[in-house]
């Protein structure tokens, strides 16, 4: 019976000890200013060579239709720029950065966004602009902490209902893609402050023959007026007539 309890009191000890030491390497998040402080790396092979020093790893315009699966050393990364790269599928190394916080993959001939995005639990702001993407996966809402959302010129013709899970929301642009109607429960979003989901012009539209065959925003929910903290809504080139 001592044994047993011996046993049991150091496993207990042990565990202890164990998750102490996890909890002190765990990489703790900077905030917004100290992020935008820290010194960002232009190249993964340099920032391999010091990656407990890694916080921002800038690789725009690099070429990449792959991500290198060594990009997840880089444990402490919190800010990735991945734009203007040739990925056209959604690089799933960055599932596996889950400190991130800012995330900018527009203009990367991406045509999917998986819903493994919902790893992602610190985001607070993303950026894929430009891409092919046609569908958004409902997990996005899972996102609690982004604060800005941009989708722009996408091939995006519907939103997934449930956005209110975005409560922290501020910036959401969803401007040139085909959407008809915004979800109902936008008005849900109560830190929202800019909605961008402006449209070409009719001339635009003729000069542009792909988006000449698409639909523009016809209509605004009701509940868009419980958006206290609104200060821009840009709906120009849209087709909505009235306000509800």
């Amino acid at each position: 019976m001592n044994n047993f309890f011996s046993g049991a009191i150091s496993a207990l000890f042990i565990s202890l000890l164990t998750n102490n030491v996890n909890a002190q390497i765990m990489t703790p998040l900077l905030t917004e200013q100290e992020l935008y402080k820290a010194t960002p790396y232009t190249s993964l092979e340099e920032a391999l060579k010091a990656p407990n020093m890694v916080y921002i790893l800038d690789l725009y315009d690099k070429g990449l239709t792959k991500l290198p699966k060594e990009i997840l050393k880089l444990n402490r990364l919190q800010w990735l720029i991945l734009g203007k790269n040739d990925f056209s599928q959604f690089p799933e190394e960055v599932f596996g950065l889950t400190n991130l916080q800012i995330l900018d993959a527009s203009n990367s001939n991406i045509t999917e966004l998986p819903k493994e995005i919902k790893k992602l639990k610190h985001l607070k702001q993303l950026a894929l602009g430009f891409n092919k993407i046609s569908m958004i996966p409902k997990e996005l809402y899972e996102l609690s902490e982004l604060k800005s959302l941009t989708l722009k010129n996408n091939l995006i013709v519907s939103l997934p209902k449930n956005i209110a899970g975005l409560k922290s929301l501020e910036v959401l642009d969803i401007a040139l893609n085909p959407i008809s109607k915004l979800p109902k429960d936008i008005g849900e979003l109560p830190q929202l402050s800019r909605l961008d989901a402006h449209w070409l012009s009719p001339s635009d539209r003729e000069l542009f023959m792909i988006y000449g065959e698409m639909q523009a925003l016809q209509t605004l929910p009701e509940s868009l007026f419980k958006l206290s903290n609104l200060k821009a809504l840009d709906i120009s080139g849209s087709d909505v007539s009235r306000f509800p």
